[in-house]
């Protein structure tokens, strides 16, 4: 039991740095030696646990399909309920969105490390049907939270539109944004949940 917690402890200590790396050089920082240095382990560590670069690839997909899943805004039927009754967005939801997008804009690292997987997805058709599992992963957990007649549609735009937000604020971040950045997850979310509009 002791030897599988290690085991587990180093294999999350060697994904956390290829994100780290991934943020910081990108994709071609990204090597088994770099790797090790980062994560201050000994050479052929991440050959042991992963076999090739391909694999803690996948192993950092699957981690980022967990931080994205807890990042998750739960919205209650009753919250959404109340708004579509009283025709406007309730407190608690205004809250809800302005801590998951602190929450997002807390980590740039780790945003900057996932639109690095995304790039190099785009040109490796190997490696596609994992994104596309990892992604539909966040969908599914997203779509838990949104009622209404097509929730996997709607969880997919507002997904997208958080993705442009962060994309957006990682290249030239602006206040404005910033402020903005919740009202604009709201009237994502009103048109798919026919919410009133939070402008």
């Amino acid at each position: 039991m002791a030897q599988h917690h290690k085991s587990e402890v180093v294999r999350r200590s060697l994904i956390e740095a290829a994100v780290s790396l991934l943020a910081q050089e990108g994709m071609r920082g990204l090597t088994h030696r770099k790797i090790e240095e980062s994560a201050g382990v000994s050479q052929g560590t991440v050959k042991y646990h992963f076999g090739t670069l391909d694999g803690i690839v996948q192993a950092v997909l699957k981690y980022m399909v967990r931080v994205e899943s807890a990042n998750v805004m739960q919205v209650s039927a009753a919250v959404i309920r109340k708004a579509q009754v009283e025709g406007t967005i309730p407190a608690e939801l205004w809250a809800q969105a302005s801590q998951t997008y602190s929450a997002l804009m807390q980590q740039p690292e780790y945003s900057l490390a996932r639109f690095e997987l995304v790039l190099h997805v785009a040109r490796h058709p190997e490696l596609q049907t994992i994104m596309r599992e990892a992604r539909d992963e966040v969908v599914r957990t997203t779509a838990e939270s949104l009622p209404g007649a097509n929730p996997e549609a709607s969880a997919r735009m507002v997904l997208a539109l958080m993705d442009g937000i962060l994309l957006h604020q990682l290249s030239a971040r602006e206040p404005l944004v910033d402020t903005m950045a919740p009202a604009y997850m709201l009237a994502s979310a009103s048109v798919a949940l026919q919410l009133p509009d939070p402008r």
